[in-house]
C-alpha cells in the first residue's frame, strides 16, 4: 500500500507542471525512482496476483488493476519525455494515466466480480 501510495504521489507532483502549462523540471533522482517504485508495484502486484490465484483462482479484478498500471506508467513515461514536442499530446497522456490510476482505486475498493 505504501509503494502505491508514493507512485500516485510522484505522479502527482510530476502531473501539476505539466497540467498547468509549465515545462516540467524533474531531475534525474526523481526519474530513477519513478522507475523504481513502477517496477516495485509491478513485480508485487504479480506475487500477489499468483498467490491469490494458487488460493482462490483467476481474480480478474486484479488482472484488470495490473493492466492498469502498466498503461498508467507508460502513459506517464512516455508524456514526460515527449512534453517539449508536443505539448497538448502529453497532457493527453496524462490524462489517461489519471484516468488509469482512478480505475486502479475503484478496483482495490470494490473488488467486483468480472466475467
Amino acid at each position: 500500500m505504501l509503494l502505491a501510495i508514493i507512485v500516485l504521489l510522484i505522479f502527482i507532483f510530476q502531473a501539476l507542471p505539466m497540467f498547468m502549462g509549465k515545462a516540467p523540471k524533474v531531475s534525474n533522482a526523481i526519474k530513477i525512482l519513478n522507475h523504481v517504485f513502477y517496477t516495485a508495484v509491478v513485480l508485487t502486484g504479480l506475487g500477489l496476483v499468483w498467490q491469490i490465484y494458487q488460493v482462490a483462482g483467476v481474480q480478474h479484478w486484479a488482472l484488470a488493476k495490473l493492466i492498469l498500471l502498466i498503461v498508467a506508467a507508460s502513459a506517464t513515461i512516455k508524456a514526460q519525455r515527449h512534453y517539449t514536442n508536443a505539448p497538448s499530446q502529453a497532457k493527453a497522456g496524462l490524462m489517461i494515466a489519471s484516468v488509469a490510476y482512478v480505475g486502479i482505486i475503484v478496483l482495490a475498493i470494490t473488488k467486483p466480480t468480472l466475467f
